[in-house]
């Protein structure tokens, strides 16, 4: 169905020449038509018949049976030109007329379904973002009348600025964009029909599903939920879901979550202003934010093992204390801490330090 339809846009744009070749009635414009995109007969003949209108497209392509697909759309197409039932026996002088003498020269041996997809992929290709590679899931159209995914179109702007130049041409162009509505519709009919597959079809259903999240979580965390506010601070920390990675708006996100009681918001929005990121440092405020953190709820394991980790260091403003070190990196170890949202990597990190000060007591 979704080549049909790109064939008749296709045929829209051609005008057509109403003269016949040979025993086909097909104009001219289809035979343009086949010799560009490679179709296979049965293809372009339902096509004709579709463009008369009354071809079943249920029969097309996605019949189980082939053969039986195939027959059916001749059976209709001959119909359609000499009648059915008595009328059409008459119109042949009584004789069957047989279906595989509705033809077109040059009818291409390609099994129909491989044919399908090539052109398919081959279509999904002219859509393929420059910069990024993939299949743009918010299109939009340059100045230099190129189609790009709009973060990563966005990007270039911020970063050439007045010396923009084209991806594709490598001329200056203006910043001006314009969404590209139907190309995305293009491409969403061709991945959730499954007319395309393999790693572009994957790569764009997986950020149409970020892009659902982010969607919803925004909306939760603008409803005053402290979950969802806490997940929008890690996304935009570490650039995740299709978010450009802003450490300004990390902070905001794990402070309003903070504000609302959440223990992780906590610990983050204290560690952001202990180290100064994306907001100026209060060490004296980061780290009451970090002692809360330790406390509220069963306690945060990340808040422990960077308190433990600075006091081993004797960085960020507290003093070298192997005790004090110790006692919250234990915490991080034994897995005493109720609120756990602190990496792997951290949880290995805090058990090899931990048995290094054990191992090699601090002196003084």
């Amino acid at each position: 169905m979704l080549c049909c339809c790109l064939l008749r846009v296709l045929v829209c744009r051609i005008a057509p020449c109403r003269r016949s070749l040979h025993r086909c009635s097909v104009p001219l414009s289809y035979f343009c038509i086949i010799r560009l995109l490679g179709l296979s007969q049965s293809q372009v003949l339902a096509v004709v018949r579709l463009d008369q209108g009354g071809l079943d497209l249920r029969e097309f392509p996605l019949a189980a049976n082939p053969h039986r697909r195939r027959s059916n759309m001749h059976r209709q197409i001959s119909e359609s030109r000499f009648g059915s039932g008595d009328r059409r026996r008459r119109s042949l002088g009584g004789e069957r007329r047989s279906p595989s003498s509705v033809s077109i020269e040059g009818d291409s041996r390609i099994p129909e379904e491989t044919n399908f997809r090539e052109t398919c992929d081959g279509i999904a290709d002219e859509f393929i973002c420059p910069i990024t590679m993939e299949l743009p899931v918010e299109p939009v159209m340059a100045e230099d009348g190129f189609t790009y995914d709009k973060s990563a179109i966005l990007k270039l702007i911020q970063q050439q600025k007045t010396n923009l130049r084209s991806p594709y041409t490598n001329e200056p162009m203006g910043p001006k964009l314009l969404p590209a509505v139907q190309v995305r519709n293009v491409i969403e009919k061709l991945v959730s029909s499954g007319a395309i597959s393999g790693e572009k079809a994957e790569y764009w259903k997986e950020r149409i599903r970020d892009e659902k999240e982010l969607k919803d979580v925004k909306q939760r965390a603008d409803d005053g939920e402290e979950d969802a506010m806490y997940k929008l601070g890690c996304w935009y920390g570490h650039g995740k879901k299709g978010l450009r990675k802003d450490s300004g708006l990390a902070y905001q996100w794990y402070r309003k979550s903070a504000d609302h009681g959440c223990v992780k918001g906590m610990a983050a929005a204290g560690y952001h202003l202990v180290k100064g990121l994306g907001v100026e440092m209060n060490r004296v405020e980061g780290m009451s934010l970090l002692g809360m953190a330790t406390y509220a709820r069963g306690g945060s394991d990340f808040a422990a093992y960077f308190l433990g980790i600075w006091y081993d260091d004797g960085s960020c403003g507290l003093p070298q204390n192997q005790e004090r070190a110790m006692f919250w990196l234990n915490k991080v170890v034994n897995q005493s801490c109720e609120v756990r949202h602190l990496t792997e990597y951290h949880r290995v990190n805090a058990a090899d330090r931990l048995k290094k000060l054990k191992e090699e007591p601090f002196a003084g």
